[in-house]
């Protein structure tokens, strides 16, 4: 295997950062010498447990373009997508749903104008109707369907009966913590305005229901902030925490139009239009 051809040794996440490690502890002679005899297949491997570990870079076609929600932007700078590739529009849209549709509605627009590009991916849950309406005369459009952004990282953990088990559970990702905002930044904002005891009431409401925060790291690593500001929340509201990894499928089958990720996507041909029909209940 030649490691020749990943001079910036290209980072790998799930490893429990033994890869890490092991790039600063020892040349990469040697590290070739230990890889010898295992087939390069566009994969790395953790040398401590053996196991192939997918390198997660994503090509998105130049006759594409993504208008993604903020809270993805870690996932999507992990896949090392060129920036050139992707328009981002503020998390704390989706809390207004007619802003959003508009919101998409221009930058929409200015893309059709580009004549270059063909096909745009609409990284967005329905988002309480937010996508309503959402169409284009030249462009087809791809969108996920679910409701709203945390499926596309939990991907076939959705499908596990532990998640449904689950369900109470309020989710947190690294993005969610950078962009968005949450029942606990709300907490510091009414705090400020009505004091404590009635910010923690008003967030017990938002909370209700809720037994527990989960923070899910797909291929965008949880850094220490992350976890902190999880748990902190956490503990804040007397709610249970833990982490959980998941592969992100969903969403690299979104971004690079697999086909075999059909069963939670729709791709809509000029003219057609975004409407709850095409959204599965839940």
């Amino acid at each position: 295997m030649d490691l020749g051809i990943c001079p910036d040794w290209l980072p790998v996440y799930h490893c429990g950062g033994h890869w890490q490690a092991l790039q600063n502890a020892f040349p990469p002679s040697i590290l070739q010498d230990q890889f010898a005899g295992l087939p390069f297949d566009g994969c790395q491997y953790d040398l401590f447990c053996g196991e192939r570990i997918q390198l997660v870079k994503l090509d998105i076609p130049g006759s594409t373009k993504v208008i993604a929600c903020m809270v993805f932007q870690p996932e999507i700078n992990a896949l090392e997508i060129d920036g050139d590739r992707i328009i981002y529009l503020e998390q704390s849209l989706h809390r207004y749903p007619d802003m959003l549709n508009q919101a998409v509605k221009e930058t929409l627009s200015g893309v059709e104008g580009n004549r270059s590009i063909d096909t745009v991916i609409l990284l967005f849950g329905f988002c309480g109707g937010g996508l309503s309406g959402i169409t284009s005369n030249r462009l087809t459009l791809i969108v996920p369907q679910v409701h709203d952004c945390i499926p596309l990282l939990l991907s076939e953990t959705c499908l596990e009966s532990d998640c449904r088990k689950h369900s109470c559970a309020f989710y947190l990702s690294p993005g969610w913590i950078d962009h968005g905002e949450t029942p606990y930044t709300e907490f510091f904002k009414t705090s400020a305005r009505y004091g404590r005891e009635d910010a923690l009431w008003i967030a017990g409401e938002m909370l209700k229901g809720y037994k527990e925060v989960v923070l899910v790291e797909a291929f965008a690593p949880v850094q220490p902030h992350h976890r902190t500001y999880a748990k902190k929340m956490a503990a804040l509201f007397h709610l249970g925490f833990r982490e959980i990894k998941t592969s992100g499928s969903w969403l690299t089958g979104l971004l690079s139009e697999k086909q075999a990720c059909a069963e939670y996507k729709r791709v809509l041909s000029p003219g057609e239009m975004v409407c709850k029909e095409i959204y599965p209940l839940s």
